[in-house]
Protein backbone atom coordinates (compact mmCIF):
# COMPACT_ATOMS: atom_id res chain seq x y z
CA UNK A 1 0.00 0.00 0.00
CA UNK A 2 1.45 3.48 -0.89
CA UNK A 3 1.74 5.89 1.79
CA UNK A 4 -0.13 9.19 1.54
CA UNK A 5 2.66 12.40 1.27
CA UNK A 6 3.27 13.84 4.77
CA UNK A 7 1.47 16.60 5.55
CA UNK A 8 4.26 20.28 6.44
CA UNK A 9 4.05 21.41 10.07
CA UNK A 10 1.71 24.24 10.67
CA UNK A 11 4.51 26.22 12.55
CA UNK A 12 6.89 25.49 8.98
CA UNK A 13 7.78 28.45 6.95
CA UNK A 14 5.88 28.53 4.07
CA UNK A 15 7.93 28.33 0.37
CA UNK A 16 6.98 31.32 -1.22
CA UNK A 17 8.56 34.54 0.04
CA UNK A 18 4.84 36.32 0.61
CA UNK A 19 4.52 33.42 3.07
CA UNK A 20 7.76 34.14 4.54
CA UNK A 21 6.66 37.57 5.05
CA UNK A 22 3.74 36.98 6.39
CA UNK A 23 5.05 34.40 9.41
CA UNK A 24 8.03 37.10 9.95
CA UNK A 25 5.58 39.85 10.53
CA UNK A 26 2.74 37.91 12.91
CA UNK A 27 6.15 36.73 14.92
CA UNK A 28 7.03 40.34 15.08
CA UNK A 29 3.91 41.56 16.28
CA UNK A 30 4.69 43.66 19.42
CA UNK A 31 7.63 44.81 17.45
CA UNK A 32 5.81 47.12 15.32
CA UNK A 33 2.88 49.77 14.99
CA UNK A 34 0.29 48.81 13.56
CA UNK A 35 0.47 51.23 10.68
CA UNK A 36 4.17 50.38 10.53
CA UNK A 37 3.37 46.53 9.77
CA UNK A 38 0.63 47.41 7.43
CA UNK A 39 3.15 49.21 5.25
CA UNK A 40 5.02 46.63 5.45
CA UNK A 41 2.83 43.73 4.21
CA UNK A 42 1.20 45.85 1.44
CA UNK A 43 5.02 46.67 0.09
CA UNK A 44 6.34 43.65 -0.23
CA UNK A 45 3.30 41.78 -1.12
CA UNK A 46 3.25 44.56 -4.33
CA UNK A 47 6.90 43.89 -4.84
CA UNK A 48 7.04 39.86 -4.82
CA UNK A 49 3.72 39.84 -7.24
CA UNK A 50 5.71 42.31 -9.42
CA UNK A 51 8.58 40.04 -9.79
CA UNK A 52 6.46 36.88 -10.02
CA UNK A 53 4.73 38.57 -13.04
CA UNK A 54 7.98 39.84 -14.76
CA UNK A 55 9.79 36.64 -13.62
CA UNK A 56 12.12 37.85 -11.59
CA UNK A 57 13.42 36.47 -8.00
CA UNK A 58 12.05 38.22 -4.91
CA UNK A 59 13.86 37.28 -2.54
CA UNK A 60 16.97 38.10 -2.55
CA UNK A 61 16.32 40.27 -5.07
CA UNK A 62 18.94 41.24 -6.92
CA UNK A 63 20.36 45.37 -7.65
CA UNK A 64 18.88 45.43 -11.21
CA UNK A 65 15.59 44.12 -10.04
CA UNK A 66 14.95 46.58 -7.82
CA UNK A 67 15.97 49.22 -10.35
CA UNK A 68 13.42 47.58 -13.05
CA UNK A 69 10.85 47.53 -10.26
CA UNK A 70 11.41 51.49 -9.52
CA UNK A 71 10.53 52.32 -12.75
CA UNK A 72 7.78 50.82 -12.93
CA UNK A 73 6.47 52.31 -9.11
CA UNK A 74 7.36 55.66 -11.02
CA UNK A 75 5.28 55.25 -14.20
CA UNK A 76 2.21 54.56 -11.39
CA UNK A 77 -0.52 56.86 -10.12
CA UNK A 78 -2.21 56.65 -7.00
CA UNK A 79 -5.45 55.32 -7.22
CA UNK A 80 -7.06 58.20 -4.82
CA UNK A 81 -5.51 60.83 -6.49
CA UNK A 82 -4.82 59.18 -10.13
CA UNK A 83 -1.47 61.73 -9.74
CA UNK A 84 2.27 60.00 -10.30
CA UNK A 85 3.50 58.16 -6.76
CA UNK A 86 5.37 60.25 -4.60
CA UNK A 87 9.07 60.17 -4.24
CA UNK A 88 9.05 59.54 -0.34
CA UNK A 89 6.17 56.62 -1.37
CA UNK A 90 9.15 54.95 -3.81
CA UNK A 91 11.60 55.56 -1.02
CA UNK A 92 8.96 53.64 1.97
CA UNK A 93 8.69 50.84 -0.57
CA UNK A 94 12.69 50.66 -0.83
CA UNK A 95 12.64 50.42 3.27
CA UNK A 96 10.24 47.90 3.03
CA UNK A 97 12.44 45.86 0.80
CA UNK A 98 15.74 46.76 2.48
CA UNK A 99 13.79 45.03 6.09
CA UNK A 100 12.30 42.30 3.63
CA UNK A 101 16.16 41.47 3.00
CA UNK A 102 17.66 42.02 6.12
CA UNK A 103 15.23 40.06 8.74
CA UNK A 104 15.87 37.13 6.50
CA UNK A 105 19.45 37.21 6.02
CA UNK A 106 20.29 38.65 2.74
CA UNK A 107 22.29 41.52 1.48
CA UNK A 108 20.23 44.25 1.04
CA UNK A 109 19.81 45.00 -2.46
CA UNK A 110 18.37 49.31 -2.04
CA UNK A 111 22.22 50.38 -0.66
CA UNK A 112 23.51 48.78 -3.97
CA UNK A 113 25.06 52.10 -6.08
CA UNK A 114 22.28 51.47 -9.04
CA UNK A 115 19.76 51.52 -6.91
CA UNK A 116 20.60 54.75 -5.06
CA UNK A 117 21.55 56.41 -8.45
CA UNK A 118 18.56 55.71 -9.51
CA UNK A 119 16.40 56.79 -6.60
CA UNK A 120 18.23 60.36 -6.88
CA UNK A 121 17.18 60.57 -10.60
CA UNK A 122 13.82 59.46 -9.68
CA UNK A 123 14.03 62.64 -6.97
CA UNK A 124 15.58 65.36 -9.32
CA UNK A 125 12.45 64.25 -11.90
CA UNK A 126 9.51 63.98 -9.92
CA UNK A 127 10.96 66.63 -7.18
CA UNK A 128 10.48 65.52 -3.62
CA UNK A 129 8.50 68.11 -1.92
CA UNK A 130 5.55 66.66 -0.47
CA UNK A 131 1.97 68.31 -0.28
CA UNK A 132 1.54 69.92 3.37
CA UNK A 133 -1.80 69.96 5.12
CA UNK A 134 -3.24 73.22 5.63
CA UNK A 135 -2.48 74.56 9.30
CA UNK A 136 -5.21 74.63 11.62
CA UNK A 137 -3.98 76.86 14.04
CA UNK A 138 -5.76 79.61 16.44
CA UNK A 139 -7.10 81.92 14.11
CA UNK A 140 -8.88 78.67 11.98
CA UNK A 141 -10.16 76.99 15.17
CA UNK A 142 -12.05 80.10 16.47
CA UNK A 143 -13.12 80.54 12.79
CA UNK A 144 -15.01 76.84 13.52
CA UNK A 145 -15.53 77.52 17.03
CA UNK A 146 -17.78 80.55 15.68
CA UNK A 147 -19.10 78.19 13.35
CA UNK A 148 -20.24 75.63 15.86
CA UNK A 149 -21.48 78.53 18.21
CA UNK A 150 -22.75 77.38 21.70
CA UNK A 151 -25.91 75.36 20.91
CA UNK A 152 -26.62 71.89 23.52
CA UNK A 153 -25.99 69.65 19.93
CA UNK A 154 -23.99 66.54 21.18
CA UNK A 155 -22.51 66.58 17.82
CA UNK A 156 -21.58 70.18 17.99
CA UNK A 157 -20.25 69.41 21.70
CA UNK A 158 -17.86 66.52 20.66
CA UNK A 159 -16.67 68.64 18.02
CA UNK A 160 -15.74 71.59 19.73
CA UNK A 161 -14.40 69.80 22.68
CA UNK A 162 -12.08 67.24 19.90
CA UNK A 163 -10.52 70.31 18.28
CA UNK A 164 -9.69 71.77 21.29
CA UNK A 165 -8.35 68.98 22.59
CA UNK A 166 -6.12 68.36 19.52
CA UNK A 167 -4.82 71.55 19.21
CA UNK A 168 -3.81 71.91 23.19
CA UNK A 169 -1.71 68.15 22.95
CA UNK A 170 -0.76 68.40 19.67
CA UNK A 171 -2.34 65.22 18.96
CA UNK A 172 -2.30 63.33 15.53
CA UNK A 173 -5.79 61.14 15.05
CA UNK A 174 -4.88 58.03 15.96
CA UNK A 175 -4.16 59.27 19.37
CA UNK A 176 -7.30 61.06 19.51
CA UNK A 177 -9.60 58.27 18.73
CA UNK A 178 -7.59 56.31 21.82
CA UNK A 179 -8.31 58.62 24.88
CA UNK A 180 -10.44 57.32 27.71
CA UNK A 181 -12.05 59.56 29.77
CA UNK A 182 -10.34 58.28 32.72
CA UNK A 183 -7.17 60.29 30.89
CA UNK A 184 -8.27 63.69 31.62
CA UNK A 185 -7.25 65.17 35.29
CA UNK A 186 -8.78 68.61 35.95
CA UNK A 187 -6.10 70.82 37.82
CA UNK A 188 -7.25 73.23 40.88
CA UNK A 189 -6.29 76.30 38.20
CA UNK A 190 -8.91 75.53 36.15
CA UNK A 191 -6.52 73.96 33.46
CA UNK A 192 -6.28 69.91 32.36
CA UNK A 193 -3.69 67.53 32.08
CA UNK A 194 -3.96 64.73 29.52
CA UNK A 195 -2.37 61.58 29.47
CA UNK A 196 -1.32 59.37 25.99
CA UNK A 197 -0.79 56.03 27.32
CA UNK A 198 0.53 55.09 23.62
CA UNK A 199 1.18 57.10 20.40
CA UNK A 200 3.46 56.90 17.61
CA UNK A 201 6.46 57.73 18.65
CA UNK A 202 6.04 55.88 21.64
CA UNK A 203 5.34 52.36 20.98
CA UNK A 204 6.72 51.29 24.11
CA UNK A 205 3.68 53.01 25.71
CA UNK A 206 5.99 54.46 28.35
CA UNK A 207 3.09 57.43 28.37
CA UNK A 208 3.31 60.92 27.98
CA UNK A 209 0.92 63.95 29.27
CA UNK A 210 -0.20 67.15 27.64
CA UNK A 211 -1.28 70.25 29.06
CA UNK A 212 -4.75 71.82 28.07
CA UNK A 213 -5.91 75.70 28.27
CA UNK A 214 -8.89 76.45 30.68
CA UNK A 215 -11.49 77.41 27.65
CA UNK A 216 -10.47 73.98 26.18
CA UNK A 217 -11.27 72.07 29.72
CA UNK A 218 -14.69 74.13 29.45
CA UNK A 219 -15.62 72.54 26.01
CA UNK A 220 -14.27 69.12 27.05
CA UNK A 221 -16.49 69.40 30.10
CA UNK A 222 -19.75 70.62 28.72
CA UNK A 223 -19.06 67.09 26.13
CA UNK A 224 -18.55 64.71 29.09
CA UNK A 225 -21.48 65.86 31.01
CA UNK A 226 -23.55 65.90 27.38
CA UNK A 227 -22.15 62.13 26.74
CA UNK A 228 -22.49 60.07 29.86
CA UNK A 229 -26.23 61.84 29.73
CA UNK A 230 -26.41 60.47 26.24
CA UNK A 231 -25.01 57.31 26.85
CA UNK A 232 -27.59 56.59 29.71
CA UNK A 233 -30.41 57.28 28.04
CA UNK A 234 -29.67 55.52 24.95
CA UNK A 235 -28.41 52.51 26.87
CA UNK A 236 -31.65 52.39 28.62
CA UNK A 237 -33.85 52.99 25.72
CA UNK A 238 -32.04 49.84 24.06
CA UNK A 239 -32.78 47.59 26.63
CA UNK A 240 -35.93 48.42 27.27
CA UNK A 241 -36.42 47.47 23.70
CA UNK A 242 -34.85 44.31 23.77
CA UNK A 243 -36.94 43.46 27.53
CA UNK A 244 -39.95 44.58 25.02
CA UNK A 245 -38.77 42.43 21.84
CA UNK A 246 -38.31 39.22 24.51
CA UNK A 247 -42.05 39.14 25.85
CA UNK A 248 -43.09 39.85 22.68
CA UNK A 249 -40.94 36.43 21.60
CA UNK A 250 -42.23 34.64 24.34
CA UNK A 251 -45.63 35.73 24.07
CA UNK A 252 -45.98 34.73 20.43
CA UNK A 253 -46.55 38.22 19.05
CA UNK A 254 -43.74 38.42 17.22
CA UNK A 255 -43.10 35.40 14.73
CA UNK A 256 -39.45 36.48 13.20
CA UNK A 257 -37.72 38.88 16.08
CA UNK A 258 -34.19 37.30 16.27
CA UNK A 259 -32.76 39.41 13.88
CA UNK A 260 -33.65 42.57 15.47
CA UNK A 261 -32.92 40.53 18.95
CA UNK A 262 -29.12 40.31 17.57
CA UNK A 263 -29.36 43.93 16.27
CA UNK A 264 -30.34 45.16 19.30
CA UNK A 265 -28.07 43.12 21.29
CA UNK A 266 -25.09 44.02 19.03
CA UNK A 267 -26.13 48.04 19.68
CA UNK A 268 -25.75 47.32 22.95
CA UNK A 269 -22.33 45.41 23.07
CA UNK A 270 -21.10 48.71 21.15
CA UNK A 271 -22.50 51.08 24.13
CA UNK A 272 -20.34 48.98 26.48
CA UNK A 273 -17.67 48.56 24.36
CA UNK A 274 -17.34 52.65 24.70
CA UNK A 275 -18.37 53.28 28.14
CA UNK A 276 -14.61 54.27 28.17
CA UNK A 277 -13.84 56.33 25.41
CA UNK A 278 -13.52 60.14 25.54
CA UNK A 279 -15.20 60.49 21.76
CA UNK A 280 -18.30 58.52 20.78
CA UNK A 281 -19.81 58.84 17.15
CA UNK A 282 -22.98 60.28 17.18
CA UNK A 283 -26.05 59.34 14.97
CA UNK A 284 -29.13 61.39 13.23
CA UNK A 285 -31.26 62.85 15.90
CA UNK A 286 -28.18 62.68 18.57
CA UNK A 287 -27.94 59.11 19.44
CA UNK A 288 -24.82 57.74 20.18
CA UNK A 289 -23.43 54.66 18.17
CA UNK A 290 -20.62 53.61 19.83
CA UNK A 291 -17.15 54.68 19.97
CA UNK A 292 -15.57 57.45 17.34
CA UNK A 293 -12.62 55.05 16.59
CA UNK A 294 -13.19 52.76 13.61
CA UNK A 295 -11.98 48.97 13.77
CA UNK A 296 -9.34 48.23 11.39
CA UNK A 297 -6.24 49.91 9.59
CA UNK A 298 -7.56 53.15 10.43
CA UNK A 299 -8.98 53.70 13.45
CA UNK A 300 -9.04 57.83 13.48
CA UNK A 301 -10.79 58.01 9.76
CA UNK A 302 -13.91 59.73 11.47
CA UNK A 303 -11.41 62.11 12.88
CA UNK A 304 -10.08 63.77 9.41
CA UNK A 305 -13.80 63.80 8.21
CA UNK A 306 -14.95 65.83 10.92
CA UNK A 307 -12.11 68.20 10.56
CA UNK A 308 -13.01 68.43 6.82
CA UNK A 309 -16.77 69.38 7.49
CA UNK A 310 -16.18 71.96 10.29
CA UNK A 311 -13.41 73.34 8.46
CA UNK A 312 -15.62 73.78 5.59
CA UNK A 313 -18.17 75.16 6.97
CA UNK A 314 -16.26 77.74 8.35
CA UNK A 315 -15.35 78.70 5.34
CA UNK A 316 -12.03 76.90 4.80
CA UNK A 317 -10.97 74.66 2.15
CA UNK A 318 -11.78 71.18 2.91
CA UNK A 319 -9.38 69.56 0.67
CA UNK A 320 -6.76 71.03 2.07
CA UNK A 321 -7.57 69.68 5.76
CA UNK A 322 -6.35 66.15 6.76
CA UNK A 323 -5.47 64.26 10.70
CA UNK A 324 -2.36 66.43 10.65
CA UNK A 325 -4.15 69.97 10.41
CA UNK A 326 -4.22 70.78 14.33
CA UNK A 327 -0.35 69.58 14.80
CA UNK A 328 0.46 71.78 11.70
CA UNK A 329 -1.53 74.55 13.09
CA UNK A 330 -0.04 74.19 16.51
CA UNK A 331 3.20 73.78 15.06
CA UNK A 332 2.81 77.14 13.29
CA UNK A 333 1.67 79.05 16.29
CA UNK A 334 4.33 78.06 18.35
CA UNK A 335 6.95 79.68 15.68
CA UNK A 336 4.57 82.80 15.37
CA UNK A 337 5.44 83.05 18.95
CA UNK A 338 9.32 82.47 19.08
CA UNK A 339 9.29 79.23 20.25
CA UNK A 340 12.28 77.01 19.43
CA UNK A 341 12.29 74.02 17.51
CA UNK A 342 13.70 72.18 20.87
CA UNK A 343 10.22 73.20 22.30
CA UNK A 344 8.17 72.44 19.55
CA UNK A 345 9.82 69.17 18.88
CA UNK A 346 9.21 68.48 22.99
CA UNK A 347 5.66 69.60 22.37
CA UNK A 348 4.65 67.33 19.82
CA UNK A 349 6.61 64.28 20.44
CA UNK A 350 8.55 64.52 17.49
CA UNK A 351 11.55 62.05 17.45
CA UNK A 352 13.27 64.39 14.81
CA UNK A 353 13.32 68.58 14.39
CA UNK A 354 12.50 67.69 10.74
CA UNK A 355 9.03 68.00 10.54
CA UNK A 356 8.24 71.03 12.73
CA UNK A 357 11.26 72.91 10.89
CA UNK A 358 8.66 72.21 7.68
CA UNK A 359 5.76 73.08 9.57
CA UNK A 360 6.93 76.21 10.01
CA UNK A 361 8.80 76.98 6.95
CA UNK A 362 6.39 79.06 5.94
CA UNK A 363 6.98 81.27 9.07
CA UNK A 364 10.10 81.44 10.50
CA UNK A 365 11.10 83.74 7.37
CA UNK A 366 8.61 86.41 8.34
CA UNK A 367 10.79 86.63 11.70
CA UNK A 368 14.05 86.65 9.91
CA UNK A 369 16.97 88.77 9.73
CA UNK A 370 15.45 90.61 6.51
CA UNK A 371 12.47 90.84 8.11
CA UNK A 372 13.94 92.01 11.23
CA UNK A 373 15.80 94.65 9.30
CA UNK A 374 13.13 95.94 7.03
CA UNK A 375 11.00 97.30 10.22
CA UNK A 376 14.47 98.74 11.41
CA UNK A 377 14.36 100.65 8.26
CA UNK A 378 10.96 101.53 8.82
CA UNK A 379 10.05 99.25 5.47
CA UNK A 380 6.11 98.81 5.51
Amino acid sequence: MSQAPARRSASALPATPAGRVRDTLDAAEEAFAANTKRAIRADTDDFIRWCIAQKRESLPAGPETVVAYLDDLAARTNPRTAKPLAVATLARRLASLAWLHRVHGHPDPTKAAPVQLKMKALARRKGTRQTQALGLGRAELDLIFAAIGDGPLLEDLRDAALLAVGYDALLRRSELVTLRVEDIKIEADGSGLLYLARSKTDQDGQGHYGWLAPDTVHRLRAWTEARADALRAETKRLRKELSGLAAALREGRVVNGARRRQALERALARLDGAADALWLQVGQGGAVLGPLAVRGPDPGRRVSEIFKRRAEAAGLDPALVSGHSLRVGAAQDLTAAGFGLPAIQQAGRWKSPSMPARYAEKIVPRQGAMAQLAGKQGRR
